[in-house]
């Protein structure tokens, strides 16, 4: 099957798994629609020695408030990476590269990481459609040892209280 264009929807016949009643089900596809917590990963490479030093079990995901987050950040003696994340935005980011037409919904802060990641989003086609609330945007601090292993602290900021209602 070919990939849509970004500009156009396509069709595609899907069988139905029925003894009775249609055998495909038509369905028309003008745009993937993503519902996720949109996030700002900080992107850090470390030596494993740096996890063990600070209590961080590899490959573990540990959530904290954002006071314990900024003060997390700056063990860092570098500066990060910073990159648009999370599963949603991922995927709507693939589909982007694809070529074809996207929408992103998830809670937005007030804060600069907001703007980073919707001009990031942006960028790559996306629609962003966001509910602005005031706090943080999601940000991950993403920690990668030598081994490509990921161990993360995360501030869940104001995606925590995304709900039906947002969308």
């Amino acid at each position: 099957m070919a990939l849509p264009s970004a500009t156009s929807g396509y069709t595609q016949s899907i069988p139905l798994p029925i003894d009775s009643g249609p055998t495909t089900l038509e369905t028309t596809h003008d745009c993937v629609v993503g519902v996720g917590m949109p996030t700002v990963d900080f992107l850090y490479l470390v030596k494993d020695s740096f996890l063990t030093e600070h209590k961080i079990e590899k490959e573990s995901v540990q959530c904290v408030d954002r006071e314990d987050f900024e003060r997390f950040l700056k063990l860092f003696q570098t500066t990060p990476k910073l990159a648009t994340g999370g599963c949603c935005s991922n995927t709507i980011k693939a589909l982007c590269r694809l070529k074809m037409k996207t929408s992103i919904s998830g809670r937005l802060g007030s804060d600069s990481h907001a703007q980073f990641y919707k001009a990031a989003m942006e960028a790559l086609g996306a629609t962003v459609r966001s509910v602005k609330t005031v706090g943080d945007t999601q940000q991950i601090a993403v920690m990668v040892t030598p081994d490509h292993k990921r161990s993360c602290v995360a501030h869940l900021g104001v995606g925590a209280s995304f709900c039906r209602a947002d969308i």
